[in-house]
């Protein structure tokens, strides 16, 4: 395999031995499309795309969830900070009274040395007053609320990572849909693909070019005036091939066979996907 950093997409895989791909009409016998004229392109399946895009609703609806739950616990989180600071504001409150009611005690009684006891005392008893109720009022509630804000962010990071795969595997699997419907409707498709693999290769002696057998007439009438890119070809034969994609073909030279079906070349871009997303081919759970 390439590397990811390479072009996704390839023009022609080449195939180093020389493989026979599909069969010959002596071979077998007529494909279900010659039989009855119809049209079989390959396209990928239906269902696939639906159960990528069921599978991506339902990746969004789980991570809207998890969002709704972050944020209502931020919010309770938030309320309770605030509640827990305007109790602390209340009990300074408290605190400096008293420790004023103190010195006004020590003033009254002529003790300078035990107003300055009680004010350092009255201090440091409010002090520890303070953070004995932080702990045991709101420190326990804030380490699980806060656990739980952890949870669900850890949770809303592992479904968006889920959901980026899923949706890069739609989005490829529609492309390849409407790839498969432009070929189809476009006249000359095989013929261009053809005049790409012409101008490429090097072995001209022998060529076989397998089509599907709805492109079979034109590429064999758009043959005849190639000029330049048949020369040298000693052997030239046009073969209707139902396993060949529309508006694609297979050739066959001596020294290999270079497969241009758009299935081909979207398996390669499958690949070079799946590297890219987990460090190889495929898509996981697949």
């Amino acid at each position: 395999m390439s590397s990811p950093r390479r072009s996704l997409i390839k023009a022609v895989r080449v195939i180093p031995e020389v493989v026979r791909i599909g069969r010959t009409q002596r071979d077998r016998g007529p494909s279900p499309a010659q039989e009855d004229g119809s049209s079989s392109p390959a396209a990928p399946e239906v269902s696939r795309e639906e159960a990528l895009s069921a599978r991506v609703s339902e990746l969004e609806s789980e991570l809207e969830r998890a969002l709704s739950k972050a944020s209502a616990l931020e919010a309770e989180l938030v309320s309770l900070k605030l509640r827990q600071e305007e109790e602390m504001r209340a009990f300074m409150e408290e605190a400096t009274r008293k420790v004023e009611e103190l010195k006004r005690q020590a003033m009254e009684e002529g003790r300078r040395e035990g107003f300055e006891a009680g004010h350092s005392q009255g201090l440091l008893a409010a002090r520890a007053e303070l953070e004995e109720e932080y702990r045991s009022r709101f420190k326990g509630a804030l380490d699980v609320l806060e656990g739980i804000h952890r949870s669900l962010e850890e949770e809303r990071q592992a479904l968006a990572s889920l959901l980026v795969p899923q949706m890069v595997r739609l989005w490829e699997a529609l492309l390849s849909r409407m790839l498969f419907d432009r070929v189809r409707l476009e006249e000359g498709a095989a013929t261009r693909v053809l005049k790409g693999i012409l101008a490429k290769i090097s072995d001209r002696e022998r060529l076989v070019v397998y089509v599907n057998p709805q492109d079979h007439r034109m590429v064999e009438e758009a043959a005849s005036g190639l000029g330049d890119l048949l020369r040298g070809v000693k052997h030239l034969e046009v073969v209707p091939d139902g396993d060949v994609d529309r508006g694609s073909c297979i050739v066959e030279t001596n020294l290999g066979v270079y497969d241009a079906r758009w299935r081909t070349q979207l398996e390669q871009v499958d690949l070079q996907v799946g590297a890219l997303l987990f460090g190889g081919g495929g898509l996981e759970g697949e």
